[in-house]
């Protein structure tokens, strides 16, 4: 009992709860000044103010020595004397051994107990509540998310027939599922865009057959910016979960590589691009905005 006020004001100041750690700090200043008034009481010896913070530490000190010494009982000379003579060479037996994994485990256990306890008073923590919300999302992370593969080619999108793909690519994207994850597969070939694509949809993997083998012919130009574009449609939400890997981004010729980047992204968290080759942009082939958790493997920007 004598940690928890010094506990709960570590937790106070840890928060940033300036007025409650005052109000535990002057808790305790004056408790023991009262204390120290009484010792003092009638006794020739003047009291001083560096009494003060040495009661405090004697006090704290002395009870974690005695939370250690309770929990370590098994080694101590006075209560082990055969087995911890000067000089023993002899090995713990195993009911020795026992005993003393035994105290670590309680001592251990109770200190993680004390500091539950200490979040749970100060509101940190609701054990009724979290307890089973913990276990819940635990068994959710556990079971693997069903991914949904979609076949670009069978919504129009035709590689090398010289017509544009953007529009049915467009479409296709957004009309797929508003939640789960879902997997654009697009076909070997080149795909013509002539107008810029958007993806605001978590939870989507837009995946090629290899860098040589799908390639995005842009014949875009300013003041279009980028091929891709990667972003909420509020500025107030985020995006989780985006996927792009084994295609390419090229200029249709020359007069076509006018553009800032091939793909910009915005407000994304935790995203993958593996395995990409981006030959658009004046600036950056690639920029990011306000993203997270990004892992980048493979990619490969100019010509």
């Amino acid at each position: 009992t004598t940690l928890i006020s010094p506990g709960l004001l570590v937790i106070a100041l840890i928060l940033g709860n300036w007025i409650i750690a005052g109000i535990i700090a002057c808790w305790l200043i004056l408790t023991r000044c009262l204390y120290l008034l009484m010792v003092f009481w009638g006794r020739p010896s003047i009291l001083k103010l560096v009494h003060l913070p040495v009661m405090l530490f004697t006090q704290w000190w002395t009870a974690l020595i005695k939370i250690f010494t309770r929990m370590n009982l098994s080694q101590q000379k006075w209560t082990n004397r055969h087995g911890n003579k000067k000089g023993s060479k002899n090995k713990l037996t195993w009911g020795q051994q026992v005993q003393k994994k035994s105290s670590q485990f309680l001592l251990y256990t109770q200190m993680c107990s004390f500091i539950i306890f200490l979040c749970w008073q100060w509101g940190m923590i609701q054990i009724g509540q979290d307890l089973p919300s913990w276990w819940k999302t635990r068994q959710l992370i556990a079971q693997p998310i069903p991914t949904t593969v979609v076949q670009a080619i069978d919504y129009g999108i035709v590689p090398n027939d010289g017509k544009d793909d953007a529009k049915a690519l467009q479409t296709l994207i957004n009309n797929l599922p508003q939640t789960g994850v879902v997997e654009v597969r697009l076909p070997i070939g080149e795909i013509e865009l002539f107008q810029p694509l958007e993806i605001n949809r978590s939870q989507t993997l837009i995946v090629g057959e290899g860098t040589q083998g799908t390639i995005l012919h842009s014949y875009l130009k300013p003041p279009v910016s980028t091929v891709l574009k990667i972003q909420p449609k509020s500025s107030q939400d985020s995006l989780i979960g985006i996927e792009l890997r084994d295609f390419a981004i090229k200029a249709a010729h020359s007069d076509f590589n006018q553009l800032a980047s091939s793909i910009h992204i915005e407000e994304l968290q935790k995203g993958i691009l593996r395995n990409l080759s981006l030959q658009v942009g004046q600036k950056s082939a690639l920029t990011l905005v306000e993203t997270n958790n990004m892992r980048v493997e493979y990619v490969a920007t100019g010509i």
